[in-house]
This record gives structure tokens, sequence and C-alpha cells, in this order.
């Protein structure tokens, strides 16, 4: 991951080849990162993505089903924020994180919203 965002830096992302020059192959990334001390884990989904307000701009938070194969269900995986416009990439993502909860719209909404207002 250090040495994808050095790329980035020095606008030569591309090098590290196209399956990871893209914000929304960073971000899964970011979250696979996170998922290497979890436990049980077997399989994570792109879920889509959400807009929301965060630290005074708009900001691209992406979502994934992860798959918890201990007690077999899925819950909620973000990771951003990322910005609005996907030709950029933020590294430093302070939002990824695993959200255990059953995966829902609503408890994802939820979670969204929660980051909002934590500014």
């Amino acid at each position: 991951f250090d040495l994808l965002e050095g790329l980035y830096k020095i606008n030569k992302l591309e090098l590290a080849g196209k399956k990871y020059s893209s914000q929304e192959k960073i971000a899964e990334l970011d979250l696979l990162d996170i998922l290497q001390y979890y436990e049980g884990t077997v399989k994570v989904r792109p879920a889509g993505e959400r807009i929301a307000y965060y630290e005074g701009n708009n900001s691209r938070f992406y979502i994934y089903k992860i798959y918890n194969k201990s007690n077999k269900e899925w819950f909620i995986g973000i990771s951003g924020p990322q910005p609005v416009d996907k030709s950029k990439i933020n590294f430093d993502s302070k939002v990824t994180d695993l959200f255990f909860e059953t995966y829902s719209d609503e408890n994802v909404e939820m979670i969204i919203q929660a980051i909002q207002s934590s500014q």
C-alpha cells in the first residue's frame, strides 16, 4: 500500500499496473489491509458507493459486504473518504473500517449518517 502511495505522489501510479491505478481498487486494498487482521472473513463483495459530507467536503465512500464464516452473516466494510473526482486518490482514508452490523441498506445509511455527524 505504501508503494502505491509513493508512486501516486510522483505521478507514476500506472507503473503498478492498470489493476492498481484506480480509486476503487485503492479503496478496496485499504479495506483488505484491515481485514488481514480479522479471522473469519471469507468473501468481500463491492456493494456500491455513497457521497457524504465529511470534513468540509463532499467525499466518496466505498461500501462492501463482508462474509463472516463463523456466524454465517454478511457485515459492513466502508473505505474512505475518497475525492468525489475519481481521477484523484486519497491514501489517508481515516474512515476505512469494519462495522459489525448485519449488512442492510438501512445499516449502511445509519453508518454514513454517523460518519457525517462525527466531524
